[in-house]
């Protein structure tokens, strides 16, 4: 059985949308501080991806994409937008340098990725410099554009890594290591836009069955969004939703009759889940 993880860039998903390795396999966060990169995959081959987080084990590890199934999304990991891009790395605050890593870039800095892609036409033309501050949720990143110059990409680019393959290893290691359940081992093609093929559920970690609430003793009619606006009030579709502040999804939540998770702060991850259960139409 085949899985994708990721896509290729989608500008449109990049604007509606750690520093650890993830699952230990050749995906890498920035350290704090600067970190100067030379960037090897150009913006259309960077990788789209959502990773959960498991606060027990401390470990990221990439959504498989179906909801149904993924061990994430089924016991109610967080999760977050991510991209993958290999760089080349100058220089850094920690650290050594003049190695290639495959990065995962958080969404805060994509649009001044895409900015700089726009104007120049390439992202390979010279240096970015990355800075990372503050830890946990209170984490930022700001991108700036660095030096220009000479590359030797022919140098370098052989020791880019395969964005899928090292997406596929994440995963594995982690279903190998905390759910005692194997994985397929073929690897999809590299960044192809193939449909995903739904993944056999696996029976989720013990340490994670017990976050699962159980269902209401009487099943509850899902009520659309669009049903709790006011009239007069344009309907919201999924768009207006994600762009939504987190005051703003709790109280469109109430309104339809349902109350927000305690354990969610993040407002993309609201949203979500306000979309998944009672939907847009």
């Amino acid at each position: 059985m085949t899985m994708q993880f990721g896509k290729k860039f989608d500008r449109n998903s990049a604007v509606k949308e750690a520093s650890t390795e993830l699952s230990g396999l050749n995906i890498w966060g920035f350290q704090s501080g600067a970190t100067v990169v030379r960037l090897l995959d150009d913006l259309e081959d960077w990788t789209e991806y959502w990773e959960h987080y498991d606060p027990t084990h401390k470990k990221y590890f990439p959504c498989t994409g179906d909801r149904s199934s993924c061990n994430g999304c089924v016991t109610g990991l967080n999760s977050s937008h991510k991209w993958l891009a290999n760089a080349f790395v100058v220089s850094a605050d920690t650290g050594s340098t003049g190695y290639v890593n495959l990065y995962k870039f958080p969404k805060s800095i994509i649009t001044k990725v895409m900015r700089h892609a726009d104007k120049r036409g390439t992202l390979l033309s010279n240096e970015y410099e990355i800075f990372k501050s503050g830890t946990g949720k209170d984490t930022e990143y700001d991108l700036e554009r660095g030096a220009e110059g000479d590359f030797d990409f022919d140098k370098y680019l052989p020791q880019a890594v395969s964005h899928e393959d090292a997406l596929m290893a994440a995963y594995e290691e982690y279903m190998a290591a905390f759910t005692n359940v194997s994985t397929p081992t073929e690897a999809p093609a590299e960044r192809t836009r193939a449909p995903r093929e739904p993944v056999a559920a696996a029976p989720a970690p013990a340490h994670l069955r017990a976050a699962v609430t159980d269902p209401p003793s009487e099943p509850q009619a899902p009520v659309a969004v669009a049903e709790v606006v006011e009239a007069g009030e344009e309907i919201l579709d999924e768009d207006e939703i994600l762009a939504m502040e987190f005051a703003e999804l709790v109280e469109l939540a109430k309104r339809a009759g349902l109350d927000v998770p305690e354990s969610f702060v993040d407002a993309e991850e609201t949203a979500r889940w306000l979309i998944d259960t009672i939907g847009t139409d």
